[in-house]
């Protein structure tokens, strides 16, 4: 991501640890439960989980990918307008990620943003 960023003159990113299990929490409850998405199948969405996690700033962002491997997940971020706008915030200033298999070439991929 920060490679990305550095292309278009925007600022690395720094790892989070607060983020980084807030993202692995959300790996392992997909892969745990069975379900890839933002909402939980009980309805808990992305800012509920930001709410319940006391984050101190509502700006922040999610990209989730369930792909083979990590190449294979960034080129989907970049390929899709939403992710690659989350990549490339130019308010985003820390990152949490998280990757999480559950079979072979079954991978769930989490990167949390957060602008403070």
């Amino acid at each position: 991501m920060n490679a990305e960023r550095a292309k278009r003159g925007l600022p690395a990113l720094v790892r989070d640890a607060t983020l980084e299990r807030f993202a692995y929490a959300e790996a392992t409850a997909m892969a745990s439960r069975g379900y890839f998405g933002h909402t939980d199948p009980d309805g808990v969405t992305f800012q509920d989980r930001l709410r319940a996690w006391h984050w101190p700033n509502t700006y922040a962002a999610e990209n989730i990918a369930f792909d083979l491997d990590e190449p294979h997940a960034h080129t989907a971020f970049m390929n899709s307008p939403g992710h690659a706008s989350n990549v490339l915030d130019r308010n985003e200033r820390r990152i949490g990620v998280a990757v999480v298999t559950v079979g072979n070439h079954e991978t769930f991929y989490v990167e949390d943003f957060s602008g403070n």
